[in-house]
This record gives C-alpha cells, sequence and structure tokens, in this order.
C-alpha cells in the first residue's frame, strides 16, 4: 500500500485554503481572519502602540521566535500572499528594464514599527496577510460601488506587479519578509559563522545606515502625527472600546475581522467618511441590527489594538454613542399606550416618567445609556436615533 508524504507544496496548500476559509463567511467568530494574528510585523507594531498584549498576539510571537532559527520560514511554509504571489510569478512575462535591488521590505518593517512608539504604526496595512485578509471582506458588501472595488483591489494589483516583475514583492518589497530578514540578521550576530559568510563589512554597514534612516523617519513621521490634533474629527459611530481619533484610523488596518466576526451585521466598511483617513474603517451602522448586549467580539478578534479587548461588564461603561428621542412624534404623545423602548433596554437606560399634567414620556439616563440601538430597532415610529458622543 504506497505511503503518504506530507510535503512542503502540501502544507502551503492547506495553509492558503485555511487562510480562505478563515477569511470569507462560512467561518466566523474568534476564528475569522485569525491568521493576521500570525504576523510578527502586526504583532510588535499593534503591542509597541496601545502598550498593551493579548492572547492571541502568542501566534506572532511564535513566528516571531522560529524566524531566529529559520530564515524566511513562515514565507516558505504559511504564507497565503506568498503561495499566490510565486506561482504567478513562475507564470510571469519578464521586464528587464525594471529592477529593485535594494531590499525595501526591511525598510518598511523598521519604518512601522519605529512609529508605533508614539502610537501611529504607519504602513502596517502592508503586511501581505492584511492584503490577503481584506480582499475576502467582498463577501460582506451588499452592493459593489468604486470605493469598494478601490479597497479590494490591492491583492489582484500585487499579484498582476507579480506577473510583469516576478518575486519582486516577497524578494524585495514585502515587510513581513523583511521583518524575518531582520530578525535573521539579530540571529547572524550572535553567530560568526553566519555573519562572515553571508554579510560582507562593507555590504552590512550599509544596511545599517539605511535601516537607521528609516527609524529615525519613523520616529519623525510618528511624532508629527502625535502633535497633530485633528481638526475634523471622525463623525462616524465606532464599535466599543476603539481607541481615540486619528491613531483609531492608523492603527487600523481594514482587515475586516470585525466586519466579519459581528453577530448581528451591524459593522460596517466606512466606504464614503467625512474624514478621508477614516476610509474603509469600521463603523456601526443601526439600519438592519442592534449591538447584543452579551457580545464582545468585535474587541477580541481585532488585531492591531484599534478595538480593544473588553468584558461584558465593562460594556456597561463604553458607550457607543447615545439615544435621542424625538418626542413631539411619541406614540404616547397621542395619547396611546407603548413602552418597546423600555423593554428592549438591556441597561435600564429607559423610564416611562411623568411630565406635566397627566402625559408620560419616555426619558433617557445618560448614565446607563451606551447607544446600543435596541430602542432605535424596535421603536414602531422611527423617532429613535444613536448619536456620537
Amino acid at each position: 500500500m504506497p505511503q503518504f508524504t506530507l510535503k512542503k507544496d502540501h502544507i502551503r496548500l492547506i495553509s492558503l485554503l485555511s487562510a480562505i476559509a478563515t477569511s470569507m463567511l462560512f467561518i466566523v467568530g474568534s476564528v475569522g481572519g485569525i491568521f493576521v494574528w500570525l504576523s510578527p510585523n502586526i504583532m510588535m507594531a499593534s503591542v509597541i502602540a496601545v502598550r498593551s498584549v493579548v492572547l492571541f498576539n502568542l501566534l506572532g510571537f511564535v513566528v516571531l521566535l522560529l524566524s531566529f532559527y529559520r530564515k524566511r520560514w513562515f514565507c516558505g511554509v504559511l504564507c497565503p500572499t506568498g503561495w499566490c504571489c510565486q506561482h504567478v510569478s513562475e507564470r510571469a512575462i519578464r521586464i528587464r528594464m525594471i529592477r529593485i535591488s535594494a531590499n525595501i521590505g526591511k525598510w518598511i518593517a523598521v519604518f512601522t514599527v519605529v512609529s508605533a512608539i508614539f502610537g501611529f504604526p504607519l504602513l502596517l496595512w502592508l503586511d501581505p496577510l492584511v492584503i490577503f485578509t481584506s480582499f475576502f471582506t467582498i463577501f460582506h458588501f451588499d452592493s459593489l460601488s468604486v470605493p469598494i472595488l478601490v479597497s479590494i483591489s490591492f491583492f489582484p494589483v500585487l499579484l498582476f506587479s507579480q506577473w510583469l516583475l516576478p518575486h519582486s514583492w516577497c524578494g524585495k518589497i514585502c515587510p513581513l519578509g523583511g521583518m524575518q530578514d531582520l530578525l535573521w540578521s539579530l540571529r547572524s550576530v550572535f553567530s560568526s559563522n553566519i555573519k562572515h559568510r553571508f554579510i560582507e563589512p562593507n555590504q552590512q554597514n550599509e544596511f545599517s545606515r539605511r535601516e537607521l534612516f528609516a527609524s529615525l523617519s519613523g520616529l519623525l513621521f510618528g511624532c508629527i502625527l502625535k502633535s497633530i490634533k485633528s481638526k475634523q474629527p471622525n463623525p462616524a459611530i465606532l464599535p466599543p472600546s476603539a481607541i481615540g481619533s486619528l491613531q483609531f484610523e492608523t492603527i487600523c488596518l481594514r482587515c475586516g475581522n470585525c466586519v466579519r466576526a459581528c453577530p448581528t451585521h451591524i459593522i460596517r466598511k466606512n466606504i464614503a467618511p467625512a474624514v478621508w483617513v477614516a476610509w474603509m474603517t469600521p463603523r456601526i451602522d443601526f439600519t438592519n441590527g442592534y449591538c447584543l448586549s452579551d457580545c464582545t467580539i468585535c474587541g477580541t478578534v481585532c488585531p492591531s489594538g484599534a478595538l480593544s479587548p473588553f468584558t461584558l461588564s465593562a460594556k456597561k461603561i463604553l458607550p457607543i454613542g447615545k439615544a435621542r428621542i424625538d418626542f413631539e412624534h411619541c406614540l404616547l404623545q397621542i395619547p396611546k399606550e407603548c413602552n418597546r423602548c423600555k423593554s428592549a433596554c438591556a441597561y435600564n437606560a429607559i423610564k416611562i416618567t411623568s411630565m406635566t399634567g397627566t402625559k408620560v414620556l419616555p426619558q433617557i439616563d445618560e448614565t446607563r445609556c451606551v447607544g446600543c440601538g435596541a430602542c432605535m430597532q424596535i421603536c414602531p415610529e422611527g423617532i429613535i436615533c444613536i448619536v456620537k458622543v
């Protein structure tokens, strides 16, 4: 009976199919988009930017440790973007006039991690796992528009570039590959055999100068962004535990993990933001649902820290917004009996109280209301809205 041997190509194919499965509709919850957590680039930048560590960060930490012992092992075994780029490159035409000699990926990785010191990890969205995972958010849009097509075009454009310039992304541009090269270089510092065999002295100094320049650039841009106070804050209603404006728009990967995981599908991509830096970041849309009082999944699945993990007890003091009622058109003004908004509120933030004379109206307790949208959904007259605070 012939024996089956699990080869490297089989592992890469399994990895690709797993990445697709966890990025699409039929696998949701905390495992949705889990491949993004494997990036040590994202792990380091997010931990530095938000000054906190969550359990899933261990996945990126494991990849980071293994990169010290085997050069670019993740690229050659698990990276779904690398698998696609390799197969496109093998069938590519070759443009000899264009040649990329420098390892740009190293500069991008250093620039991103260093700028995270000030809370703004710039260029983090260039991570190949983010580009791959974001493409599959196409299945979460009700209809297609120009902004949506632009947002999902990065992955197809990347593959097309590999048809023109084979192996250029994985070899010279990819920041995740650049990060692994840096980790391997650090290992070589402690191994004289590797250092003298693969790195010439002059070349080593040249790379050091370039990486130093990338570090200083990251510090400069991070410092500038930290000093900027947004004159036009993002008016969109954000998911619970979202960090401050501008930092949220910078740290957010646009990976779509929160969009996929939301059980009521109220987290949507912001395709027409009032502030351009908020393009394709998550926002709350109460059109067809509300935020469940027993759900914390959006904070759990966010790999960048733009949404922090939170507990059910903490959710009571993490307002999305505040409910506002148009009393002029309330059924109780007719008067007609109605207490649906009060019954729907899981936070006991709405009470029916007596006003002047015999008139009664719903009153909102601002200290209890978190803007979950349940009252807005159930109101038969549609006179309740949620506003950002």
